[in-house]
């Protein structure tokens, strides 16, 4: 779901959203709905959203009941439906058009891009923001043309359709060839578990050395460690010139440069970590140096990096190097990390590297 533009305060409760969530929310406050909701207390747990693995939710099966009783309804009911769906409600049956898109995109189930165009056909894009409704659209149309699925399948979900959110899935469905990464900033990235969706920035990646497997094993060392959560995996990723000194160090600035390739593992502090975890990141920049030398250059770069915020840790091996960083985005919050206690990180990712 699009989240980058919408930050909780979990102290205060204050919560500052982007112009696209202010309307919808709008919208559902203007809303009333005629009955009550079908799916009323379904709701998905956290990582339900991950796309750089799969996980299995008991939640699916209640949500594609719905999906099924919006789809065998008249004209009518469907509108009934739909409005008795809560803005919660709504992005739960968009969470559940992604899961299936991405299962799909995964297994080539062409049951699985029915699933996705249906659930997408009962949401109201008024009380969300549209972009989720775009993006869900694209994943199960890239599903679609990977699982033999015709077009007959998605009109009949534009039928049933309110007409923006019909325009979105023909729009999606009318694409020749779809670029996920330019369309929505994923990559399909195939994984000893089968394919995931790694964020995707459009950076050059050309390394010679596989960072796949490395990268999915500082995310399995991160979240054993027991105190994040992985929330993504990126690919095609920049190194932040901030993050290693490379804005004032021409050395390390060139070291970046010749860099052949980029990942990225992004995690979060799991609840009853730290007051506001939404305030505090963990990011592992993965990449691959042009020499040995150079990767060397950048983890000491980013070894000198002092800040009141912000922690930051360098390893090389070989041509591999990584930046640890953990961080604060609060002013008044110290980044729940130090120097001496993300050793016990370091330790292990260095064994990855090796």
């Amino acid at each position: 779901m699009v989240e980058d533009d919408t930050v909780a305060d979990d102290s205060d409760q204050v919560v500052v959203l982007g112009g696209e969530m202010a309307a919808a929310a709008a919208a559902e406050r203007r809303h009333t709905p005629t009955g009550p909701s079908p799916i009323a207390g379904i709701r998905y747990p956290v990582g339900s959203g991950d796309l750089w693995r799969w996980v299995d939710r008991p939640e699916d099966a209640a949500v594609s009941a719905f999906v099924g009783e919006y789809t065998g309804s008249d004209v009518q009911g469907q509108a009934a439906l739909r409005a008795n769906l809560s803005m919660g409600d709504l992005y739960t049956v968009l969470l559940f058009a992604r899961r299936r898109a991405f299962w799909a995109i995964r297994t080539a189930d062409p049951g699985a891009v029915v699933d996705a165009f249906d659930a997408l056909s009962a949401v109201d894009i008024e009380r969300v923001d549209w972009r989720d409704v775009s993006v869900a659209a694209m994943f199960a149309a890239y599903a679609a043309a990977g699982s033999g699925v015709t077009a007959l399948a998605a009109a009949a979900a534009v039928s049933r359709a309110e007409p923006q959110v019909a325009e979105v899935i023909a729009a999606a469905v009318d694409e020749d060839e779809i670029d996920l990464a330019d369309s929505c900033g994923y990559r399909v990235v195939a994984t000893a578990d089968g394919a995931a969706l790694f964020e995707d920035d459009g950076e050059s990646y050309e390394p010679d050395r596989d960072l796949v497997p490395i990268a999915l094993g500082v995310a399995a060392a991160v979240e054993q460690d027991g105190r994040y959560r992985v929330e993504g995996v990126g690919i095609g990723q920049e190194l932040p010139p901030i993050w290693v000194g490379a804005d004032v160090d021409r050395r390390v600035a060139a070291a970046v440069e010749g860099m052949t390739g980029c990942m990225t593992v992004t995690a979060a502090p799991v609840g009853g970590q730290v007051r506001s975890p939404g305030r505090h990141f963990l990011n592992v920049y993965l990449a691959e140096a042009a020499t040995a030398e150079q990767a060397v250059i950048v983890a000491r770069g980013a070894d000198s990096i002092e800040g009141t915020r912000s922690v930051v840790s360098g390893i090389a091996a070989r041509r591999l190097c990584a930046v640890v960083v953990a961080a604060s985005t609060s002013a008044d919050q110290p980044p729940i990390e130090t120097a001496a206690s993300l050793d016990r990180l370091r330790s292990k990712i260095a064994d990855l590297l090796g």
